[in-house]
């Protein structure tokens, strides 16, 4: 297949880390004012690299012992692949258009010789990405942009925190809203193999991870 025919867009995305504050044992410190939040790597037996931030400084090689109440990174975007939609938009026969609705022609950016380039073409029963036709027929050209793109955040099931233990790592997820349900309790999702609860409510102190706070700002680059 032409190089031209199989770039796929670019796409950076952007998110945000609020200054969540930390947990430490049942008060909430430095909310509005600094970030903590982990990595997924160890330091050592006890402690683990975590991000920290406030308005002057950021550390991204801090370390503290794993029983503080930070805020987790996100987990991850797993894979983002972008697919265009070909419209089986027929082609141009001087002035007929011909085979609306049952056939596709895109031309790539790639020439075949002097008076052709390669193109795209296919219907319900084939697909031929090594066609080759003069270059004066009335081909489509490929998608210029992806109009929508929806983000699905993997979450994991990484257990809570209860004191300085960690409970039902890789069998429950809890995860906290930022909507309060009370002066002291805060909605959170809670999910398991068998159930999932978008609507579970507890007490703030509780060591819940946090979910993902935004993607800010979706960048499509044509190639």
């Amino acid at each position: 297949m032409p190089s031209s025919l199989r770039r796929l867009t670019t796409l950076c995305v952007r998110y945000f880390l609020p200054a969540a504050g930390n947990r430490n044992g049942l008060s909430i410190n430095n909310v509005g004012s600094n970030g903590n939040y982990w990595s997924t790597t160890s330091q050592s037996a006890t402690n683990a690299y975590n991000v920290n931030f406030n308005a002057d400084n950021f550390n991204s090689q801090n370390n503290n012992n794993r029983y503080n109440g930070f805020s987790v990174r996100l987990a991850s975007v797993a894979a983002l692949t972008l697919v265009p939609i070909l419209p089986a938009a027929g082609y141009r026969s001087g002035l007929s258009i011909g085979n609306v609705g049952s056939e596709g022609n895109y031309w790539s950016t790639t020439s075949s010789s002097a008076t052709n380039a390669y193109n795209v073409n296919f219907n319900a029963s084939n697909f031929n990405s090594q066609n080759s036709n003069n270059r004066y027929n009335g081909r489509s050209v490929r998608l210029a942009s992806v109009a929508a793109l929806t983000l699905v955040p993997i979450l994991p099931a990484a257990g809570r925190r209860n004191g300085t233990s960690f409970e039902n790592v890789g069998s429950n997820g809890n995860y906290w809203s930022t909507t309060s349900q009370s002066a002291t309790n805060a909605y959170n999702v809670n999910f398991n193999a068998d159930n999932f609860n978008s609507q579970n409510n507890w007490d703030r102190f509780r060591g819940f991870s946090v979910r993902l706070a935004s993607v800010a700002a979706l960048t499509l680059v044509k190639n």
